[in-house]
């Protein structure tokens, strides 16, 4: 599937993708289950295993129950090692390189119509895994975020940040992983306000909720945007039914996602609603002159002071374009570049912020 057949059928189908959470032996049974019940996206669950011919094997499964019914879809899920991002070891290049060869595997040998990525609790995992899958495959790239019940992800960032930087590195549809509906609903009530890419929930069911009572939350995710509902954790096929019955009922789905505005001056940065409301405004940019450092492994440095900073928003200044290129990959904030060439450039490819206009435009 390509990125523009992707975004034709989310504008007029609100899609109800099935995936797992645990491991199982019976793939293709429970699959077969999710389909008679109204399931049309395959998640193969890939993602649960270690060694490359169970990987294959439950693509296989999975193809199987499909039954050229439902779309089968691929998954990269973060490594089992903690980044250094969450308190562990794994560098950002080893985190990379982990993501790139599964994400390699699986286009090769288990090519699916989407790539999603699984599950990700933090920005800059979610981040380095984007940049990571587009170097090896071309596949409509769907982000799922797991979000704490404060509403921000585990190194701190809130659902305004995350869904800037990820819309802006070219996905195809942003999603989050809840622990109920409620919570999944009040996080993308505000990921709708910034979203310019299609949304998707896979909230959980869990506690004593019925498959009746969770299906009665579609038509408020479909209103706000949501063009796919999952089933999460604890729900099975019956929810799934039951969320098909509700979508039925429901008008055709017809989204508009226009862009979000994001406006840098010298020493401030402002983001703009569809309403044209202002948000974060006075957000103090920290200026970076990277313009003496000539290695990758001083950049590098940098980034880790910037990182037991606080991730500040901050603006690169460097006429290297390998130097700006990895100061602004390798930061897990928000970043901001120079409106010259080499800003441009390093802007189109990593989704960072062009600095424009002068000090006091705001």
């Amino acid at each position: 599937m390509t990125k523009e057949q992707f975004k034709q059928i989310t504008k007029s189908n609100v899609l109800l993708p099935a995936a797992f959470f645990e491991r199982t032996e019976h793939i293709y049974q429970t699959f077969g289950a999710f389909l008679d019940s109204g399931a049309n996206f395959f998640i193969a669950p890939t993602y649960l295993y270690s060694k490359e011919a169970e990987k294959l094997e439950a693509f296989r499964q999975t193809e199987n129950a499909a039954k050229e019914h439902a779309f089968v879809c691929s998954a990269v899920a973060p490594p089992k090692e903690r980044t250094v991002f969450s308190g562990g070891t794994l560098s950002v290049d080893g985190f990379c390189k982990i993501i790139k060869n599964e994400a390699a595997f699986l286009y090769e040998n288990a090519p699916g119509a989407v790539m999603f990525l699984f599950g990700f609790q933090t920005l800059a995992e979610a981040k380095y895994a984007v940049y990571a899958v587009k170097e090896v495959c071309d596949l409509p790239v769907c982000v799922l975020l797991d979000f704490q019940n404060n509403l921000h992800l585990a190194d701190g960032f809130n659902i305004a940040s995350s869904v800037i930087t990820l819309q802006s590195l070219g996905i195809s549809a942003l999603g989050v992983m809840a622990e109920d509906c409620d919570l999944a609903l009040d996080i993308l009530l505000e990921m709708k306000e910034f979203a310019s890419v299609p949304l998707f929930v896979f909230p959980g069911a869990g506690g004593f909720i019925t498959p009746t009572e969770y299906a009665q939350y579609a038509q408020d995710f479909v209103n706000n945007k949501c063009v796919m509902f999952g089933a999460g954790k604890g729900a099975d096929a019956r929810f799934t039914a039951q969320i098909a019955k509700e979508l039925w009922q429901l008008e055709p789905f017809m989204p508009d996602f226009p862009t979000v505005n994001a406006v840098c001056g010298k020493n401030q940065i402002c983001f703009f609603d569809f309403e044209n409301r202002t948000i974060g405004k006075n957000t103090k940019l920290i200026e970076i002159d990277l313009e003496k450092v000539s290695k990758l492994s001083e950049v590098d440095f940098v980034i880790e002071k910037l990182i037991q900073a606080g991730l500040p928003p901050v603006c690169f200044l460097s006429k290297e374009i390998d130097i700006l290129e990895r100061a602004v990959f390798a930061y897990p904030g928000r970043a901001a570049v120079k409106s010259d060439e080499y800003g441009e450039i390093t802007a189109k490819e990593y989704g960072a912020l062009i600095l424009s206009g002068q000090e006091g435009d705001f």
